[in-house]
């Protein structure tokens, strides 16, 4: 599965019963899974994901997003944009981080990846990196304990590391054991298993007897 910022993915249940994070917007919409948008990777670890949810429910979040720019002269939290053609809400409140293994599937559009307006995927990243950095600073503008799903994620990705170096050491103690069992088969001596294809060594003496028996006969 290609797995690239600026594409829409749709997330694994399991993500969400591992995090068991209330705030976080339901994993359904419409009667289908709903597509969230690859943001960006994160600054620290590559390994994990920024996800911002999409939501068709454009006339709410378009009455949020006023309010937000009549307040305080801009929204960072929201951007409405398209999805698929049709008017959507991008969601970077409630953006939350994740790894590639709980993408259940990429999202598409008449068979082929889904991407984003290249002007709308720039102001959900700038506006992202913006509230993450206010997050670092003590300005929380997330709905979800992003720390804590960030921390769960890390954890994840040590168990699945530690797991990989586990079944590496029992591969190679299976083959140390196969080594060594064919090494025990081929312990017989050579002089042993060459009995009856190498000429036999005599004596002198032999040699002498030998030829005497055979002028006798």
């Amino acid at each position: 599965m290609l797995i690239s910022e600026g594409y829409f993915y749709h997330i694994n249940d399991d993500f969400f019963s591992l995090v068991s994070e209330g705030t976080l917007m339901s994993n359904y919409e419409n009667g289908g899974y709903r597509p969230h948008f690859l943001a960006i990777k994160d600054s620290t670890n590559a390994d994990i994901f920024w996800m911002v949810p999409v939501s068709s429910r454009y006339s709410k979040f378009q009455s949020i997003y006023q309010k937000q720019v009549e307040r305080y002269g801009r929204c960072t939290k929201i951007v409405l944009g398209k999805c698929d053609g049709k008017d959507a809400a991008f969601l970077i409140q409630n953006a939350f981080p994740t790894t590639s293994d709980y993408f259940d599937h990429i999202h598409t559009s008449q068979g082929k990846p889904l991407t984003l307006h290249t002007g709308t995927a720039k102001l959900i990243i700038e506006n992202l990196n913006n509230n993450l950095r206010l997050h670092k600073r003590g300005i929380h503008l997330f709905f979800a304990d992003i720390d804590r799903i960030y921390k769960l994620m890390t954890e994840h990705l040590e168990s699945i590391s530690s797991h990989d170096e586990s079944d590496i050491k029992e591969e190679d103690a299976a083959e140390a054991i196969t080594d060594t069992e064919c090494q025990d088969k081929d312990t017989t001596p050579i002089t042993e298993s060459l009995t009856g294809i190498l000429p036999q060594t005599v004596t002198l003496e032999e040699a002498k007897e030998e030829n005497a028996k055979k002028l006798k006969e």
